[in-house]
């Protein structure tokens, strides 16, 4: 089982009930925090969850409305004794934008008093254990290095007495961040027991939202359908919509579908149906 913490879930800036990308994968004992908008140390705050086992940042790329957060958060734990270290995943031109803001402007340029690894990361299996594999996949956004991650169970943690013979495998959940086409996601994505992606605009301004290399409501669903994804889960929702607007979109093409709000939890199960 995976359980998803949406910290944040505005689009580029924040709005009173929202705030800046992102977002707590757990499972198990392990958790990681993917993107870090600013306001993220405080709303890990509200949501009670604390740092323990929060030790990796996955970034999905380089705006700062995904990465300025690393700054608060770091300078708030770098005084605690929560975590001993922090391990960031991104691809180069978005760790070369990490690295200043927590080097010069957190520490000065004196040695951390956490350890902080900075891992660059392009496409491929870059983290794996007995139960969990990460792969990152390249996603079309503006700018380079952006990514998307695949989280995979193993194996089903399903009782044999409860799961089928075909339910060998575990579950799979993709989370993709800012993107601006869907066509290069529907084999990476396939099959997904769920999948986080953006839903900046509604159809009705799908020149806007490709001009600015984003995703309509329309577009997630479509994809959802697509590649047979089983859950749709949507954020970086813009201050301009109401999340129901947003529903309705995705709804009329794929019912499954959820508009996450700021400090939602999600539990993603295998489905045996």
């Amino acid at each position: 089982m995976f359980e998803i913490l949406f910290l944040g879930t505005s689009a580029a800036a924040p709005s009173a009930q929202r705030g800046l990308s992102a977002l707590i994968v757990k499972h198990n004992q392990t958790r990681f925090l993917i993107d870090c908008g600013e306001g993220t140390l405080r709303q890990i705050e509200r949501s009670e969850t604390g740092f323990e086992h929060l030790t990796r940042v996955l970034l999905t790329h380089s705006h700062l409305d995904h990465i300025l957060g690393l700054a608060g958060l770091v300078g708030g734990i770098r005084h605690t004794e929560a975590i001993s270290g922090l391990e960031i995943f991104g691809g180069k031109y978005t760790l070369g934008r990490v690295r200043p803001l927590i080097d010069d402007v957190v520490f000065q340029g004196a040695t951390p008093s956490i350890p902080i690894h900075y891992r660059e990361i392009t496409s491929g299996t870059f983290l794996e254990t007995d139960e969990l594999r990460l792969t990152s996949f390249p996603v079309s956004h503006r700018g380079p290095d952006c990514l998307g991650y695949l989280f995979e169970e193993k194996q089903s943690r399903l009782s044999p007495a409860l799961a089928p013979d075909s339910a060998s495998r575990g579950i799979k959940l993709a989370v993709v961040g800012d993107a601006g086409r869907t066509d290069s996601l529907v084999e990476i994505v396939r099959d997904t027991d769920a999948l986080v992606i953006e839903s900046t605009y509604l159809d009705e301004e799908v020149d806007m939202a490709r001009r600015f290399s984003h995703l309509t409501a329309k577009d997630a669903a479509e994809l959802a359908v697509h590649a047979g994804v089983k859950q749709l889960i949507l954020t970086h929702i813009s201050r301009r919509h109401r999340a129901k607007d947003v529903l309705a979109e995705a709804r009329s093409i794929f019912p499954n579908t959820f508009v996450a709000r700021d400090l939602d939890k999600f539990q993603i199960i295998y489905d045996v149906g």
